[in-house]
């Protein structure tokens, strides 16, 4: 019996069963094609989801862990070299971000240029945008409370006092998006965190509170910012990187 071609590969020619295993032959040949292009597809899909959505806030959360970490050194070689000394008595004080990155007469800041320009919040405070996330710094008040960077300066510090306490606080510029998390630092140089939840704390329009940090003088690990406990970052070396618990 002949069999009738219709186009395309030739006809099969044989018996049966070879004509069924040739069949089943150029099925699997195109379903393992069109799966493998999927694969592809699907392969170099997913690092760029992977990258923009769950890494983007995770990387930027680390990066603003750095950031504090490199005011903490700022701040101690500032005061240590006297940059600022406003009561004259040989005691270097603390500073403002935009004081930290002011040039010296080489110069030189101690922080990068891009802190000398500060985004005004709308109750007249000062912060530093960097890396998805707001930066502000809080000196010591005459009146025993905090006051905050503001551009100009509107009130100034307790001079004793910011010869001995500073503290910054960093939150999301855009919650979710660019971080979840809230972070706290001061002299001591220890870093801690909040889950920054209900509500979030998030660009100009609502910075963290800071006078529950330290007006009620608790523990670290006790302090609340409305509600939210703030933490130590505990670091974990795993498989050769290093994560913090709450870094998801």
């Amino acid at each position: 019996m002949k069999i009738r071609n219709l186009g395309g590969s030739p006809a099969p020619t044989g018996t049966r069963p070879e004509r069924l295993r040739h069949r089943i032959g150029r099925w699997i040949a195109c379903v393992g094609a069109t799966g493998l292009f999927s694969l592809v597809l699907f392969v170099l899909a997913v690092p760029t989801f992977h990258h923009e959505c769950p890494r983007r806030p995770q990387a930027n959360q680390s990066a603003a862990i750095a950031t504090l970490r490199n005011i903490v050194a700022a701040q101690a070689q500032f005061q240590s070299t006297a940059r600022l000394d406003r009561d004259c008595d040989g005691v270097g004080e603390f500073g403002y971000l935009t004081e930290l990155a002011m040039p010296d007469e080489d110069g030189r800041g101690y922080l990068p240029i891009a802190f000398s320009r500060p985004t005004l919040l709308p109750e007249g405070g000062a912060v530093i945008e960097r890396s998805g996330f707001m930066f502000q710094m809080l000196l010591p008040g005459v009146d025993g409370a905090w006051v905050p960077e503001s551009s100009p300066v509107t009130a100034m510090p307790d001079t004793d006092g910011a010869e001995v306490r500073w503290c910054c606080l960093a939150w999301p510029s855009e919650y979710p998006s660019s971080g979840t998390r809230a972070f706290f630092v001061d002299e001591s140089g220890e870093v801690l965190w909040t889950k920054n939840a209900s509500p979030a704390h998030e660009g100009t329009t609502r910075p963290p509170a800071f006078d529950p940090i330290f007006v009620r003088g608790l523990p670290v690990d006790e302090t609340r910012c409305p509600g939210q406990a703030w933490k130590k970052i505990h670091w974990i070396e795993s498989g050769g990187w290093s994560y913090w618990p709450g870094e998801g």
